[in-house]
């Protein structure tokens, strides 16, 4: 009976240290930076320079879905997300790891268009945009200026679609000295 007692004392605190280790949360790391849109001309008046050679804009309410992965894939699930405030910034904290981010519109099961009489859908490109995330980061310590930039794309010039329906009116042309035709001072 005797040697049975600091047997059991060794296991029981074996059994602690162990638990110990067990229930401790894992370290979580601050990634933080700002969302930004780069928006194309589509058309419309004519054009500044600056809307014609456009920059990236911060933007606030922009909502990402994070999934712990380097694709965009359902199987991963959404373990996050994160909205920009009112300067297109975002702070979180994250584990160790690598992480996907992506938009709303690619966070549950892909559902690619139909074909219609002005769009055509190339599918194999559609399925490889929708797998790519929208940023990706790899967090082993804090990560501060992540700069994630969305392209915004005019409806008849979006990636994998071959639009063939009407476009908006544009401009009228300029004469040579940078006024439309008929104007006077």
């Amino acid at each position: 009976m005797k040697s049975f007692f600091p047997l059991a004392i060794a296991i029981l605190m074996i059994a602690c240290t162990l638990g110990k280790h067990k229930n401790k949360a894992p370290v979580k790391y601050t990634v933080s930076g700002t969302i930004f849109e780069l928006r194309q001309y589509c058309g419309g008046a004519r054009p500044s320079e600056e809307i014609l050679h456009p920059k990236p804009l911060a933007v606030h309410g922009i909502k990402l879905y994070i999934r712990k992965s380097s694709v965009n894939s359902v199987a991963n699930a959404i373990i996050d997300s994160v909205v920009s405030g009112f300067d297109g910034g975002f702070s979180l904290q994250l584990p160790a790891g690598t992480y996907c981010f992506i938009e709303a519109a690619k966070s549950g099961p892909i559902k690619i268009p139909v074909n219609d009489q002005f769009n055509s859908y190339d599918t194999a490109c559609y399925r490889k945009t929708y797998s790519t995330c929208d940023y990706s980061v790899d967090v082993k310590s804090n990560v501060s200026a992540v700069k994630i930039v969305l392209d915004r794309h005019c409806p008849w010039n979006r990636p994998c679609v071959q639009y063939k329906g009407p476009l908006p009116p544009t401009a009228p042309p300029v004469n040579g000295n940078g006024q439309q035709p008929g104007h006077q001072e």
